[in-house]
Protein backbone atom coordinates (compact mmCIF):
# COMPACT_ATOMS: atom_id res chain seq x y z
CA UNK A 1 0.00 0.00 0.00
CA UNK A 2 1.29 3.40 -0.78
CA UNK A 3 2.44 5.81 2.01
CA UNK A 4 0.04 7.45 3.79
CA UNK A 5 -0.29 11.42 3.75
CA UNK A 6 0.86 12.64 7.23
CA UNK A 7 -2.85 13.43 8.38
CA UNK A 8 -3.28 10.02 7.91
CA UNK A 9 -0.57 8.84 9.49
CA UNK A 10 -1.34 10.73 12.38
CA UNK A 11 -4.89 9.20 12.49
CA UNK A 12 -3.09 5.92 12.58
CA UNK A 13 -0.88 6.35 14.98
CA UNK A 14 -3.72 7.76 17.50
CA UNK A 15 -5.62 4.61 16.67
CA UNK A 16 -3.18 2.01 17.26
CA UNK A 17 -2.99 3.64 20.93
CA UNK A 18 -7.12 4.32 21.56
CA UNK A 19 -8.36 1.31 19.08
CA UNK A 20 -8.01 -1.20 22.03
CA UNK A 21 -8.54 1.46 24.72
CA UNK A 22 -11.23 0.47 27.70
CA UNK A 23 -13.57 2.57 26.39
CA UNK A 24 -13.13 1.89 23.08
CA UNK A 25 -13.89 -2.25 24.13
CA UNK A 26 -16.74 -1.34 25.94
CA UNK A 27 -18.24 0.08 23.29
CA UNK A 28 -17.68 -2.63 21.04
CA UNK A 29 -19.72 -4.70 23.78
CA UNK A 30 -22.34 -2.37 23.34
CA UNK A 31 -22.51 -3.08 19.59
CA UNK A 32 -22.59 -6.62 19.99
CA UNK A 33 -26.07 -6.58 21.86
CA UNK A 34 -27.90 -5.40 18.27
CA UNK A 35 -25.17 -7.26 16.26
CA UNK A 36 -24.29 -10.59 17.09
CA UNK A 37 -21.70 -10.77 14.34
CA UNK A 38 -19.85 -8.50 16.14
CA UNK A 39 -19.68 -11.05 19.48
CA UNK A 40 -15.84 -12.27 19.78
CA UNK A 41 -14.32 -8.86 18.68
CA UNK A 42 -13.03 -7.66 21.92
CA UNK A 43 -12.46 -3.58 20.56
CA UNK A 44 -13.33 -1.46 17.49
CA UNK A 45 -9.44 -2.20 16.83
CA UNK A 46 -9.93 -5.72 16.39
CA UNK A 47 -13.01 -4.96 13.81
CA UNK A 48 -10.83 -2.89 11.62
CA UNK A 49 -7.59 -5.66 11.49
CA UNK A 50 -10.65 -8.35 10.37
CA UNK A 51 -12.17 -6.11 7.77
CA UNK A 52 -8.03 -4.99 6.75
CA UNK A 53 -7.63 -9.07 5.87
CA UNK A 54 -10.62 -8.90 3.82
CA UNK A 55 -12.09 -11.97 5.25
CA UNK A 56 -15.76 -13.01 4.08
CA UNK A 57 -17.59 -11.27 6.86
CA UNK A 58 -16.52 -7.84 5.96
CA UNK A 59 -19.27 -6.45 4.84
CA UNK A 60 -21.54 -7.45 7.22
CA UNK A 61 -19.30 -6.15 9.90
CA UNK A 62 -18.70 -2.70 8.42
CA UNK A 63 -22.61 -2.75 7.98
CA UNK A 64 -22.96 -3.64 11.75
CA UNK A 65 -20.62 -1.06 12.87
CA UNK A 66 -22.21 1.33 10.54
CA UNK A 67 -25.66 1.22 11.65
CA UNK A 68 -24.28 2.54 15.30
CA UNK A 69 -22.16 4.89 14.05
CA UNK A 70 -25.24 7.77 13.78
CA UNK A 71 -25.09 7.63 17.70
CA UNK A 72 -21.88 6.38 18.77
CA UNK A 73 -18.69 8.58 18.26
CA UNK A 74 -16.60 5.22 18.70
CA UNK A 75 -18.42 3.75 15.81
CA UNK A 76 -18.20 6.49 13.56
CA UNK A 77 -14.01 6.32 14.01
CA UNK A 78 -13.87 2.09 13.77
CA UNK A 79 -16.26 3.32 10.16
CA UNK A 80 -13.48 5.54 9.13
CA UNK A 81 -10.38 3.29 9.95
CA UNK A 82 -11.59 0.66 8.02
CA UNK A 83 -12.09 2.63 5.04
CA UNK A 84 -8.75 4.51 5.82
CA UNK A 85 -7.23 3.31 2.92
CA UNK A 86 -9.44 3.78 0.02
CA UNK A 87 -10.22 7.54 1.51
CA UNK A 88 -6.26 7.43 1.07
CA UNK A 89 -6.81 6.83 -2.73
CA UNK A 90 -9.10 9.22 -3.17
CA UNK A 91 -6.81 11.88 -1.49
CA UNK A 92 -4.23 10.95 -3.99
CA UNK A 93 -7.19 11.03 -6.56
CA UNK A 94 -7.81 14.54 -5.95
CA UNK A 95 -4.21 15.64 -5.84
CA UNK A 96 -4.38 17.09 -9.26
CA UNK A 97 -7.01 20.23 -7.68
CA UNK A 98 -3.95 21.04 -5.42
CA UNK A 99 -1.78 23.85 -6.35
CA UNK A 100 -1.27 25.72 -9.67
CA UNK A 101 -3.14 28.06 -11.70
CA UNK A 102 -6.95 26.99 -10.02
CA UNK A 103 -6.09 25.54 -7.11
CA UNK A 104 -9.30 24.36 -4.80
CA UNK A 105 -6.93 23.25 -2.47
CA UNK A 106 -3.59 25.31 -1.17
CA UNK A 107 -1.63 22.57 -0.12
CA UNK A 108 -1.93 18.73 0.12
CA UNK A 109 -2.45 19.15 4.05
CA UNK A 110 -5.47 21.56 3.56
CA UNK A 111 -6.93 18.65 1.16
CA UNK A 112 -6.18 15.76 3.25
CA UNK A 113 -8.02 17.24 5.92
CA UNK A 114 -11.09 18.01 4.13
CA UNK A 115 -11.10 14.38 2.42
CA UNK A 116 -11.78 13.11 6.05
CA UNK A 117 -13.97 15.54 7.01
CA UNK A 118 -15.91 14.47 3.78
CA UNK A 119 -15.35 10.99 4.30
CA UNK A 120 -16.91 11.42 8.31
CA UNK A 121 -19.56 13.55 6.69
CA UNK A 122 -20.45 10.34 4.37
CA UNK A 123 -20.27 7.52 6.84
CA UNK A 124 -22.90 9.56 9.28
CA UNK A 125 -25.25 10.42 6.14
CA UNK A 126 -25.26 6.59 5.64
CA UNK A 127 -25.53 5.75 9.07
CA UNK A 128 -28.81 3.28 9.61
CA UNK A 129 -28.98 3.26 5.80
CA UNK A 130 -27.91 -0.79 5.23
CA UNK A 131 -26.27 -0.42 1.81
CA UNK A 132 -24.89 -3.39 -0.19
CA UNK A 133 -21.52 -2.69 0.33
CA UNK A 134 -20.53 -0.20 2.68
CA UNK A 135 -17.10 0.32 1.98
CA UNK A 136 -17.75 1.15 -1.68
CA UNK A 137 -20.86 3.38 -0.62
CA UNK A 138 -18.49 5.44 1.36
CA UNK A 139 -15.28 6.31 -0.84
CA UNK A 140 -17.40 6.21 -3.79
CA UNK A 141 -18.92 9.08 -2.04
CA UNK A 142 -16.11 10.90 -0.78
CA UNK A 143 -14.85 11.11 -4.25
CA UNK A 144 -18.20 12.14 -5.44
CA UNK A 145 -18.56 14.97 -3.02
CA UNK A 146 -14.66 16.00 -3.46
CA UNK A 147 -15.11 15.95 -6.76
CA UNK A 148 -18.17 18.04 -6.77
CA UNK A 149 -16.63 20.59 -4.70
CA UNK A 150 -13.56 20.77 -6.73
CA UNK A 151 -15.73 21.49 -10.04
CA UNK A 152 -17.70 23.90 -8.25
CA UNK A 153 -14.69 26.17 -6.71
CA UNK A 154 -13.07 25.97 -10.02
CA UNK A 155 -16.44 27.00 -11.67
CA UNK A 156 -16.77 29.77 -9.17
CA UNK A 157 -13.16 30.72 -9.80
CA UNK A 158 -13.78 30.99 -13.31
CA UNK A 159 -16.41 33.15 -13.51
CA UNK A 160 -14.27 35.42 -10.93
CA UNK A 161 -11.96 35.73 -13.89
CA UNK A 162 -14.48 36.11 -16.33
CA UNK A 163 -15.78 39.11 -13.82
CA UNK A 164 -12.32 40.42 -13.47
CA UNK A 165 -10.90 40.51 -17.27
CA UNK A 166 -14.59 42.28 -18.42
CA UNK A 167 -16.38 39.35 -19.74
CA UNK A 168 -20.04 39.72 -19.56
CA UNK A 169 -20.56 36.83 -16.96
CA UNK A 170 -23.82 37.03 -15.01
CA UNK A 171 -24.75 36.49 -11.72
CA UNK A 172 -27.62 34.09 -10.82
CA UNK A 173 -30.79 36.13 -10.19
CA UNK A 174 -31.59 34.27 -6.74
CA UNK A 175 -29.02 32.50 -4.63
CA UNK A 176 -30.44 30.51 -2.03
CA UNK A 177 -28.66 31.11 1.99
CA UNK A 178 -26.92 27.64 1.61
CA UNK A 179 -24.82 29.25 -1.65
CA UNK A 180 -24.18 32.28 -0.50
CA UNK A 181 -22.76 30.92 2.77
CA UNK A 182 -20.74 28.60 0.02
CA UNK A 183 -19.36 31.04 -2.00
CA UNK A 184 -18.40 33.30 0.80
CA UNK A 185 -16.47 30.64 2.50
CA UNK A 186 -14.91 29.85 -1.16
CA UNK A 187 -14.08 33.63 -1.28
CA UNK A 188 -12.30 33.91 2.63
CA UNK A 189 -10.16 30.61 1.33
CA UNK A 190 -9.14 31.60 -2.38
CA UNK A 191 -8.63 35.19 -0.29
CA UNK A 192 -6.25 33.11 2.76
CA UNK A 193 -7.99 34.94 5.39
CA UNK A 194 -9.77 31.25 5.60
CA UNK A 195 -8.03 28.06 6.28
CA UNK A 196 -9.22 25.19 4.69
CA UNK A 197 -10.07 23.35 8.20
CA UNK A 198 -11.99 26.11 9.10
CA UNK A 199 -14.20 26.68 6.17
CA UNK A 200 -14.86 22.94 6.35
CA UNK A 201 -15.88 23.43 10.06
CA UNK A 202 -17.99 26.04 8.95
CA UNK A 203 -19.58 24.23 6.20
CA UNK A 204 -20.06 20.96 8.21
CA UNK A 205 -21.92 22.18 10.90
CA UNK A 206 -23.95 25.04 9.38
CA UNK A 207 -24.70 22.99 6.16
CA UNK A 208 -23.88 19.21 6.88
CA UNK A 209 -25.79 19.56 10.56
CA UNK A 210 -22.79 17.55 12.20
CA UNK A 211 -21.62 18.72 16.26
CA UNK A 212 -18.52 20.19 16.60
CA UNK A 213 -17.63 16.84 19.19
CA UNK A 214 -18.24 14.41 16.10
CA UNK A 215 -15.86 16.16 13.63
CA UNK A 216 -13.42 16.55 16.51
CA UNK A 217 -12.06 12.69 16.12
CA UNK A 218 -11.34 12.91 12.24
CA UNK A 219 -9.15 16.08 12.89
CA UNK A 220 -7.15 15.19 15.84
CA UNK A 221 -7.86 18.22 17.38
CA UNK A 222 -10.56 18.55 21.01
CA UNK A 223 -13.76 19.63 20.65
CA UNK A 224 -12.93 22.59 22.75
CA UNK A 225 -10.42 24.17 20.29
CA UNK A 226 -12.68 23.48 17.14
CA UNK A 227 -15.53 25.24 19.00
CA UNK A 228 -13.03 28.28 19.10
CA UNK A 229 -11.78 27.96 15.76
CA UNK A 230 -15.44 28.02 14.13
CA UNK A 231 -16.25 30.66 16.35
CA UNK A 232 -13.09 32.69 15.13
CA UNK A 233 -14.00 31.31 11.94
CA UNK A 234 -18.03 32.78 11.92
CA UNK A 235 -16.39 36.31 13.50
CA UNK A 236 -14.07 36.82 10.34
CA UNK A 237 -17.12 35.92 7.65
CA UNK A 238 -19.25 38.17 9.51
CA UNK A 239 -16.54 40.98 9.51
CA UNK A 240 -15.85 40.31 6.18
CA UNK A 241 -19.34 40.47 4.95
CA UNK A 242 -19.55 43.76 6.71
CA UNK A 243 -16.49 45.12 5.04
CA UNK A 244 -17.83 44.55 1.67
CA UNK A 245 -21.24 46.00 2.54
Amino acid sequence: MPTLPRLFRLLEDDWSLVGGSADASAAAARWTASHPVLRGFDSPAAVVDSCHRREGTTPTLVAAVLAEAGRDPWAARTVLHIVLPGIGAVARRASCYVGGQRPVWQSSDELHQDVVLIALDRIHALAGTAPAFPCRAIVDGTWQRVRHHAASVRQALTTRADIEAGDDAVAPAERSGLEELGLVVIEAVNAGALGTLDAGLVYSCHVGGYGVAELAPATGRTARSLWRRRRRAEQLLVARGRADD
